[in-house]
């Protein structure tokens, strides 16, 4: 698989998938969403992998739309059509990813970048981190962050940040509950381990069952409905996979249980 804008490296059981244009702040090209895509998809096909992160080199996590290909776009707006679409495309590939991905945000993390962030099932950030969605300071407004932010922050807290441009520093992400944690630097990558140890134990099967049912649930609004979707993956699962079996054996003979 031949990357030029991202590296992959997958060991323990993870794909470690690390932008790699620190000269452009890690800024998401048209290369870049091929790549994202295709990095994404070679985690999900492996069989040895039960989670992915999202990381980056240099002092940004990521800009966001490289605005060098933008402003070219502006030009020729079915250009830009496709570019959108693409680059929806590839936040819904991570979206959809069947494994667990968290993203570790080193640095800044501005519209696009933003926006891949909560394209994650879970962020760590730096507390040092700056995140927030910055298109209105430039007259421009987002794609997914429609769509992603008021169900990660509430509707207010979504229009203060699109429309005023604030940024928020790593611990102020988290109070917002736009990441699970902030750390400091130093400590970043270590946090993102000791999630992941958590994760390298569990069941691939179970990881993505669970992941799987957690999002189908929480598109319906009502208890009755979600609760009936949550219920059959459960029934599925329970039913067709070897897991469980494992795993009740070895809480029946106090012992730890064994996934492949």
């Amino acid at each position: 698989m031949e990357l030029n804008t991202l590296k992959v490296d997958k060991r323990d059981r993870v794909a470690y998938i690390t932008l790699t244009r620190p000269e452009a702040l890690n800024a998401i090209s048209p290369q870049v969403l091929i790549d994202l895509r295709q990095a994404i998809t070679s985690a999900s096909e492996d069989t040895r992998m039960k989670a992915v992160v999202i990381t980056s080199g240099g002092r940004a996590f990521c800009a966001g739309a490289d605005l060098k290909y933008v402003s070219g776009f502006l030009e020729d707006i079915r250009a830009f059509v496709d570019y959108l679409e693409d680059f929806n495309g590839t936040m819904e590939a991570i979206e959809e990813c069947p494994l667990p991905v968290i993203a570790a945000v080193n640095g800044f993390a501005f519209a696009g970048g933003m926006e891949l962030l909560m394209a994650c099932d879970m962020a760590i950030a730096a507390e040092e981190a700056q995140i927030g969605d910055q298109h209105q300071n430039f007259g421009l407004i987002g794609g997914p962050v429609m769509w992603q932010l008021p169900r990660r922050v509430g509707m207010p807290n979504a229009m203060e940040l699109c429309l005023t441009g604030k940024w928020l520093t790593g611990q102020q992400a988290q109070d917002y509950g736009l990441v699970l944690r902030a750390v400091p630097k130093d400590r970043l990558m270590d946090e993102v381990e000791e999630l992941l140890c958590q994760l390298r134990d569990k069941s691939r099967p179970g990881l993505i069952a669970n992941k799987r049912a957690l999002k189908e649930s929480a598109k319906h609004a009502s208890f009755g409905p979600g609760t009936r979707v949550g219920a059959s993956y459960t029934i599925h699962y329970m039913g067709g996979a070897d897991e469980p079996r494992e795993g009740i054996k070895a809480f029946l003979e106090k012992r730890k249980p064994v996934f492949k």
